[in-house]
């Protein structure tokens, strides 16, 4: 018997299909290609394109070199998302066992700048305020506007914006980033108050339906978009803090509103 079990085990079995190869044993496939300027077609030396986990950098002419690639459809990715200066794109191939698919190529549009100055209703040098780029989307079924892009300025109230999207319509805003809110006990008529500001639409506006629109070509540096604040009568809040009923000496802070609505779904 044990000899009978020997040969059932040592026989060949004929008829029987042998299973496939599993797909790492195909021959591997490439991508070549080149990334260029889509404003002057100029090559793209140092871009990262991507395939899932495997990626490379484009040379000093732009080329780039996919290989050992499995077959089946992939998405080829040029560039990082967020805020570089090169636009972003993807591209969808199928790739035969063993093909070499040449001449993927890619055009890339290069962001914008915009900068300039923002001073206050004197005409001087406003530090640390806030200029940002609000554009137009649509969000939980209706309009909104939502930031963009914004900078600081610095002291001597100059401002750049990088890394704009271009041939999107924007409104461009300018606001304090510190306000001038003070405390007391008996407030002065409104004749006698300081004046208070009032964040400016460009080019000077105080509502943004009142402003103009913005829209950057690739690879444009838009200067001297200079911005003045405006200025309007402040007002005074006055109330009582209490706590469990009963008044309380506590921390109260008056937050200016927020620009935008949040982040939307393509903006910042």
């Amino acid at each position: 018997i044990a000899a009978l079990r020997a040969a059932l085990l040592l026989r060949p079995l004929h008829g029987v299909p042998r299973p496939p190869h599993p797909a790492s044993q195909a021959p591997a496939s490439s991508i070549t290609g080149a990334v260029t300027l889509s404003t002057d077609h100029a090559p793209v030396s140092g871009i990262t394109v991507r395939v899932r986990a495997l990626s490379t950098k484009t040379d000093g002419h732009g080329r780039y070199h996919l290989k050992n690639l499995p077959p089946g459809v992939h998405q080829v990715t040029v560039g990082e998302r967020g805020r570089s200066s090169i636009g972003y794109l993807t591209r969808t191939v199928s790739l035969a066992p063993g093909e070499d698919l040449r001449n993927l190529d890619f055009s890339l549009e290069p962001k914008a700048t915009i900068s300039g100055t923002v001073t206050d209703a004197d005409g001087k040098p406003l530090a640390r305020a806030e200029v940002a780029l609000l554009a137009r989307e649509y969000c939980a079924g209706e309009v909104r506007y939502f930031r963009r892009n914004n900078a600081f300025t610095n002291a001597r109230g100059e401002y750049r914006i990088v890394n704009v999207l271009p041939g999107i319509p924007y409104h461009l805003v300018a606001r304090e980033r510190l306000s001038r809110l003070g405390f007391a006990p008996d407030p002065p008529p409104l004749d006698h108050r300081p004046p208070g500001t009032i964040p400016p639409y460009y080019p000077g506006s105080a509502q943004r339906e009142g402003s103009g629109i913005l829209v950057l070509r690739p690879g444009e540096t838009l200067q001297a978009t200079d911005i003045r604040m405006l200025t309007a009568p402040s007002r005074c809040v006055e109330g009582g803090l209490t706590h469990n009923g009963a008044p309380a000496a506590i921390d109260f802070f008056l937050h200016p509103a927020d620009l935008s609505f949040g982040i939307g779904p393509n903006g910042g």
